[in-house]
């Protein structure tokens, strides 16, 4: 029975929203995702944790009491992560100068949000250091073939 975090953060999140299109919002994946990984809950439990509708989702008797223990579970993981994540140093490698100032703004409020810590790192070619593990992270102008297991951000214009 392989249960994992991301099944209990969908469940977690379709019963709070009573929605599967609000917990796929919420999560930043698309819609049929959150469907799909309950039902991979649901078949490693061998048990019905929501009553499905086209127009609404409602929890069982069985999924009410799941969802006390699964947010207990999920809190208890966040606290355990919140005590390293003030630990974590991410290296943010770039090309040019001086990173631009929206990045630089981005930076601090990472920092701010999340408590973790980012060292910029000048190199000539940042996939090639991303490639090569010596970064976290790459500031990439233009158009640029990223690694395969890498994934892209393109800042939105202001």
């Amino acid at each position: 029975m392989d249960v994992i975090l991301r099944h209990l953060r969908a469940f977690t999140s379709v019963a709070r929203h009573r929605s599967f299109s609000r917990a796929a919002e919420e999560l930043l994946i698309t819609q049929p995702a959150p469907s799909r990984t309950i039902a991979q809950l649901e078949g490693n439990l061998n048990v019905r944790l929501l009553d499905r509708s086209s127009r609404h989702v409602e929890l069982t008797a069985t999924g009410a009491e799941f969802l006390l223990h699964a947010e207990r579970v999920l809190a208890t993981v966040d606290q355990a992560l919140a005590v390293v994540r003030h630990k974590v140093t991410l290296r943010l490698g770039f090309s040019w100068l001086l990173p631009a100032p929206w990045a630089q703004q981005a930076v601090s409020h990472f920092e701010q949000d999340t408590g973790a810590s980012v060292t910029l790192t000048h190199t000539g070619d940042p996939l090639q250091a991303l490639r090569q593990r010596a970064v976290d992270i790459a500031l990439v102008r233009g158009d640029f073939d990223p690694p395969r297991a890498a994934r892209t951000v393109r800042p939105v214009p202001v």
